[in-house]
């Protein structure tokens, strides 16, 4: 067997292991989701949504994490939003190119690459650290 057809077949089957792989997890996942909104989903009425938090189970609700998650969405869309589309259609349109918007663009591409909850978990570390500091 030559060097390019031994590539060839463990290109192969290392394809269909992926793809097993994947199957298998995506099943399990199926089943998993499936279990958890069959025991939970006759749980939920519409108390549910409108209930403020308690210690009680039966009285507890979610209507206070659900405002405030309203309320992030909509601050996010008035504030971020449009700040977010001028600083795009400026750097994209108008602004000349040097080290500034080199620099810009660089943070930018490196900011798309991270998953927010890492940035938020470091954001936090952060803050935190500082007014520990500063205690």
């Amino acid at each position: 067997m030559t060097n390019s057809a031994k590539n060839k077949l463990i290109d192969k089957s290392f394809y269909y292991w992926g793809i097993f792989s994947t199957s298998i997890g995506l099943i399990l996942l199926a089943i998993f989701i499936g279990y958890i909104m069959y025991i939970g989903l006759g749980r939920i009425n519409g108390d549910f949504f409108t209930s403020f938090p308690s210690r009680f189970p039966e009285k507890a609700g979610i209507f206070t994490a659900l405002l405030g998650s309203v309320w992030i969405l909509v601050l996010t869309l008035l504030f971020a939003f449009p700040i977010g589309v001028a600083a795009a259609i400026y750097l994209e349109e108008y602004q000349t190119k040097g080290k500034f918007s080199t620099l810009l663009e660089i943070n930018i591409s490196n900011l798309a690459g991270i998953p927010s909850i890492i940035l938020r978990a470091f954001g936090i570390a952060s803050i935190c650290t500082f007014f520990w500091f500063w205690r």
